[in-house]
């Protein structure tokens, strides 16, 4: 059966025309597929290779940009809340501003009538961000001088607040009183270990 298959390509001279040309067409997309193969199916890999590359490129660029735009909100962020705690931090006196307002109060005490018989800053005292300083007050005078003092005392450009105030009768028919008062403000300046501003005795 084999031998009848086999033909001499000197006899395609022999075939009729459209044998001949379906010959042809047969080896044509022969030499197409081959061509194929070899040439356009690599083209393809290259290409398709090429757009996942480009796609991986362009989700790293949006993941970049992403993260660019974070990280500007993140820098707003810190800069209003760097300027409310600049803002906040300038109604608290520095450092070497308490011995001043010390003097301050002093004066304000005076002004009213009142007799001081303590007034001390004491022990810094690390709180979050700020350094807190508390104060103890002992004051004694008439009752409208000491509320007029007081409210002066709330007045001051530094904040000086009182927590724990106590009143206490030193005359018997209740014209002069005595407070003892605890408070505290802040301080403006960076945070920091110091402990030199006053004492812990009570």
């Amino acid at each position: 059966m084999m031998r009848e298959l086999q033909f001499d390509l000197s006899e395609m001279a022999q075939w009729s025309p459209g044998a001949q040309w379906l010959l042809r067409l047969l080896l044509v997309l022969i030499v197409a597929a081959i061509g194929y193969q070899s040439r356009l199916l690599p083209q393809q890999q290259f290409a398709a290779s090429l757009d996942q590359q480009i796609e991986q490129i362009s989700q790293e660029l949006r993941q970049r940009a992403e993260a660019k735009h974070e990280l500007q909100m993140l820098q707003d962020q810190y800069a209003d809340q760097r300027a409310s705690h600049d803002a906040l931090l300038r109604h608290f006196p520095r450092q070497q501003q308490l011995a001043p307002l010390l003097n301050h109060i002093s004066q304000l005490a005076a002004q009213h009538q009142l007799v001081l018989t303590r007034l001390e800053w004491q022990t810094v005292v690390p709180e979050a961000q700020l350094l807190r300083v508390p104060l103890r007050l002992e004051a004694s005078g008439e009752y409208p001088a000491l509320r007029h003092f007081m409210r002066d005392l709330a007045a001051l450009p530094f904040g000086v607040l009182l927590t724990d105030v106590r009143w206490q009768r030193i005359s018997p028919d209740l014209s002069r009183l005595q407070i003892r008062a605890r408070g505290f403000t802040y301080l403006a300046d960076e945070l920091h270990s110091d402990d030199e501003f006053g004492s812990e005795d009570d």
